[in-house]
């Protein structure tokens, strides 16, 4: 009988183990260059979705040292382009790129509805507790 409590008590352990799941980690983050604003990411690994102002990424990779997120086409201007923020665990920083449509100008003159691509570097710090 203690055999069986025994076996019965490890197998409930293991599965368990497998159901329990991190919360969502909240990031602070601030654009190189920019000493004065930072902002918020939130990264639920567990969900794969990672969250900035009111754009929602999938988390499409996770290694010991990166995590990739995107932000699909169809939440974007004419489902063209999108974005991917790729992150260092290690050091905090980011590197995020943008493909879309936008108004952009150039010597006082707007392109409406132009395709362009940007890019953007920065750091992320865990807050302290």
């Amino acid at each position: 009988m203690k055999l069986v409590s025994l076996v019965f008590l490890v197998i409930a352990q293991i599965m368990a183990a497998g159901t329990c799941t991190a919360s969502p980690l909240t990031i602070a983050c601030r654009a190189e260059g920019d000493t004065v604003l930072t902002f918020d990411i939130t990264l639920d690994i567990d969900r794969r979705t990672m969250t900035w102002g009111g754009s929602q990424f999938e988390i499409r990779e996770v290694t010991e040292r990166y995590i990739t997120a995107f932000e699909p086409p169809s939440q974007t201007w004419e489902r063209v382009g999108g974005e991917v923020w790729v992150l260092d665990r290690v050091t905090g920083e980011y590197l995020r790129a943008t493909v879309r449509f936008t108004s952009r100008g150039v010597n006082g003159s707007y392109t409406p509805r132009a395709l362009t691509a940007d890019t953007y570097r920065g750091k992320c710090t865990r807050p302290l507790i």
